[in-house]
């Protein structure tokens, strides 16, 4: 009967933790977004946010910043043109219709 008792007490402890971590990831990230982007020349501003964890936080940052992707539609695209550019030397295959007309078939 104990056993019960403890092991629903553990179940909430896990989803109470599951829930202040949430919390705490997405305050680091609205927190993130207000920090301004920096373009080449600018002076170098730290940024200094009120929260007090930000600085503790800082270490979830890497997984907060999307990484680059990559694929291979660009590839398909590129490979799409220029057989359409050997058989039809007429056609602007450059034009953003075109070029979508070429998205919408590979589909």
């Amino acid at each position: 009967m104990y056993s019960f008792y403890f092991a629903t007490a553990i179940v909430k402890i896990c989803n109470d933790a599951k829930i202040k971590w949430t919390d705490l990831k997405d305050k680091f990230r609205r927190e993130l977004q207000k920090e301004p982007k920096c373009r080449s020349g600018d002076a170098g501003g730290e940024y200094k946010s009120k929260w007090s964890f930000f600085n503790m936080m800082m270490f979830v940052k890497d997984s907060l910043i999307p990484s680059v992707m990559s694929g291979n539609l660009i590839e398909q695209l590129q490979s799409l043109t220029h057989e359409v550019t050997d058989n039809e030397s007429d056609i602007d295959v450059m034009s953003s219709s075109f070029v979508e007309e070429l998205v919408l078939t590979s589909i």
